[in-house]
């Protein structure tokens, strides 16, 4: 996750330097639920992303916190750590506990399709994980998916960006 498509974090703004730095106060905060969870901020166009516990995205006013939408996934299973989410266009593109990748309407929280992602069998679905956001290239959404004590490790998938189905991995 980075400002820019190359992973580029640094800000290029001049009016936050070493001498204004220490006039930075607080204007707002949100309680997040507490749980296992390092979530990332992405903020785009005054809206502020957060993925967090348990399977919860929630989109803030970036400018005063307010809560403009929330979509609550109900996992089959344990929530796990959440480190980050995707958007492209008007898509927020999500990882979640049971190996499903969502995409949301970005303006409104709205569901626009469900990817599960299927283990090589069904008895190793718990020996896998989504730890990383998502990744955008052209229209394919790139997953990693973390393997735990599996002989051959976890891989790498794609997904179509408009119709949600897995093209390669």
């Amino acid at each position: 996750t980075g400002r820019t498509y190359d992973g580029q974090t640094y800000s290029p703004l001049k009016r936050i330097n070493r001498e204004t730095v220490g006039n930075l106060a607080l204007v707002w905060r949100t309680p997040l639920r507490p749980g296992n969870s390092m979530p990332m901020p992405l903020v785009h166009e005054g809206v502020m992303f957060l993925h967090t516990f348990p399977d919860t995205v929630l989109a803030l006013d970036a400018t005063n916190g307010q809560v403009l939408w929330r979509h609550q996934y109900e996992p089959k299973g344990p929530s796990s750590q959440k480190m980050g989410l995707a958007l492209h266009g008007d898509k927020v593109l999500v990882p979640t506990s049971d190996l499903h990748v969502l995409a949301l309407r970005a303006k409104t929280g709205e569901l626009l399709w469900d990817h599960e992602i299927a283990p090589p069998t069904p008895a190793m679905r718990g020996q896998y994980n989504l730890r990383s956001a998502p990744l955008v290239v052209k229209d394919k959404v790139i997953q990693g998916v973390t393997a735990s004590f599996v002989p051959k490790g976890g891989f790498v998938l794609a997904i179509d960006l408009e119709s949600g189905e897995e093209t390669w991995r």
